[in-house]
């Protein structure tokens, strides 16, 4: 939400400045952060390097931080740069003639002030987690922090040897490296070890703790106290100029669902639950059988195709572009922008995140048209949802654009790592591919299956907002935890022979869509989707058969990861 909107609104009344000053205080503190990121990382004193080169390979503790120095610090300055972003606005009201609104501005800093500085110490924490871990990724594979990570084999240059038990402010906790060569081979093995050793670990390439039982991970996404992550937190690793310059990327993340603050985060979700029920998407079945029909007939003459590249992706693509009403002739352009946005979600280089950037203004751009065009015409779309809870003044123009992005990303990104990687998955147990080709009724629990074994949501990063416990361990307030689905969803506690794929597992309550008020909203989209698409392929080309026979795995992070390509072949048809 734009300062500008807030003034409008302050403007109709002066006795709605006060209502006016709490909903920026609450949807846009970071808007105003202006260059207030992190400066520097506090070196550790001499003699804590002298206990650590004592321990060898022993292991690597996390840096320690002079806190206290830090906050106080760093207090200070933000609070004055974001004072400086109300006197900036102000003088340029006053420039213009406008002293009443100039007036108002202030005012509001005034008012706006002492929770700013309480703010700003939750923030200053947020930085050094997110400092730390940005400083040894930078480390990957050997390659310069200044001249950006490398996504591809993220091993860090030091690795430990061995575990040891690290002492913290809440006692002794053992932790664990993700990034070995044991890991990166076999994750779920590593997982395994974890969750039977201490189900909730530190990690210190992460600078965060690791939650990997089904149960500490089920409650941890219930726990109000357990608020989202902002993507935008990677952002702060930049130079104040460079942080300037990406401010449009960073205000677009703000306004993301899942990136706000609860109360808006469940506004969000209310709007769009109107058209993300399980009857709207039902309606949508024919069409995606439609769309599905259409991209296998454009393959089947040849006999072979890539699942990633002509199923998988442009499949949930069309489908969430025609939601928003886009023409058919722009659907290409999405998913190149949906390429870019991807650094948002990774630890991603200067030129990528200056990509995203104008990826993101030109997905945003292009859909303003779109909108005010549901305005005098209204339909029964996403935009014409969105542009009818404007009109009620529920949202505002940027609000909608901002989640449309992350809809058009997030709506065809998911389904599509799950039709590919589920697909693997059947190729790699044939005795379940006959089964499915036997019973194409049991597709719905094939799904199921595919999602818990290996789904598009890795984990979840939550911070504590208050001191907690998970699993008998304390944590303090201004954490970041990592809730790993993909390790919970393997949990023996929960699921028999969890390492075995079986498309009959009934019950099977896996956590590969999240829970509560995070629980995805295109849950149902993407398991209708991922049902129609199976029935279909499987009935048209029962002969499909993999090509390669080590799958083309793209480098991710041990949470998750992604096919590049998955060719196939089957007999042709005319």
């Amino acid at each position: 939400m734009q300062l500008n909107d807030h003034l409008r609104k302050v403007m109709t009344s002066p006795l709605r400045l006060l209502s006016a000053t709490r909903e920026m205080r609450t949807t846009r503190p970071a808007e105003l952060c202006g260059n207030a990121g992190i400066r520097h990382v506090i070196p550790e004193r001499s003699d804590q390097v002298a206990r650590r080169t004592a321990r060898g390979s022993a292991g690597h503790r996390p840096p320690t931080f002079d806190k206290t120095t830090y906050r106080k610090r760093n207090v200070v300055e933000r609070c004055f740069n974001r004072l400086k972003q109300w006197r900036d606005l102000a003088t340029r009201y006053a420039k213009r003639a406008s002293l009443y609104r100039a007036s108002l501005v202030l005012t509001a800093a005034i008012i706006w002030l002492p929770w700013s500085a309480g703010q700003a110490l939750v923030e200053t924490r947020r930085d050094l987690v997110s400092a730390n871990f940005l400083r040894f990724a930078g480390n990957f594979s050997g390659r310069s922090s200044d001249r950006g990570p490398r996504l591809a084999g993220m091993v860090p240059a030091y690795v430990p040897r061995h575990n040891h038990c690290m002492e913290d402010m809440n006692g002794t906790i053992r932790q664990n490296s993700l990034f070995t060569p044991e890991a990166r081979e076999n994750p779920t093995r590593l997982f395994h070890r974890i969750r039977a050793e201490n189900p909730v670990t530190w990690v210190p390439e992460l600078n965060a703790y690791l939650v990997t039982r089904h149960a500490d991970i089920v409650a941890g996404m219930k726990d109000r106290r357990l608020a989202n992550a902002n993507m935008a937190q990677g952002l702060r690793r930049l130079s104040p100029a460079e942080q300037d310059e990406l401010l449009p990327l960073r205000a677009s993340i703000d306004m993301w669902m899942g990136h706000t603050n609860p109360a808006d985060h469940v506004r969000f979700q209310q709007l769009l639950k109107r058209y993300f029920t399980r009857a709207t998407v039902d309606a949508l079945r024919p069409r995606v059988r439609e769309l599905t029909h259409e991209l296998l007939d454009a393959v089947a003459p040849q006999g072979r195709m890539d699942v990633v590249k002509d199923l998988a992706y442009p499949l949930p693509a069309n489908v969430i572009a025609e939601m928003l009403g886009m023409p058919i002739r722009d659907r290409e352009l999405l998913q190149a922008w949906s390429r870019d946005v991807l650094a948002v979600f990774q630890i991603a280089s200067l030129a990528r995140l200056r990509q995203c950037q104008r990826s993101i203004v030109e997905m945003q751009d292009y859909l303003r048209p779109l909108l005010a065009e549901r305005r005098q015409r209204p339909r029964e779309d996403v935009l014409g949802t969105f542009a009818a809870a404007e009109k009620d003044g529920l949202v505002t123009e940027d609000e909608i654009v901002a989640n449309c992005v992350l809809l058009l990303f997030a709506g065809h990104e998911t389904t599509a790592h799950l039709i590919a990687n589920g697909l693997l998955l059947l190729f790699q147990n044939p005795e379940q591919l006959d089964l499915l080709k036997r019973k194409p009724e049991l597709t719905p629990s094939a799904v199921e299956e595919m999602l818990r074994c290996d789904g598009p949501g890795g984990s979840v990063v939550r911070t504590t907002t208050e001191p907690v416990v998970i699993g008998d361990v304390p944590i303090a307030a201004h954490q970041i935890i990592y809730l790993a689905m993909v390790a919970g969803n393997r949990d023996p506690e929960v699921f028999d022979e969890p390492d075995r794929f079986d498309i009959t597992r009934t019950p099977n309550r896996h956590t590969a869509f999240g829970m509560g008020a995070s629980y995805c909203l295109g849950a149902a989209l993407a398991r209708m989707e991922a049902d129609e698409c199976f029935r279909i392929l499987l009935d048209r080309f029962p002969d499909l058969r993999p090509v390669d026979a080590t799958p083309d795995w793209q480098a991710s992070s041990p949470f998750q990861h992604d096919l590049n390509t998955l060719r196939v072949e089957f007999t042709a048809r005319d």
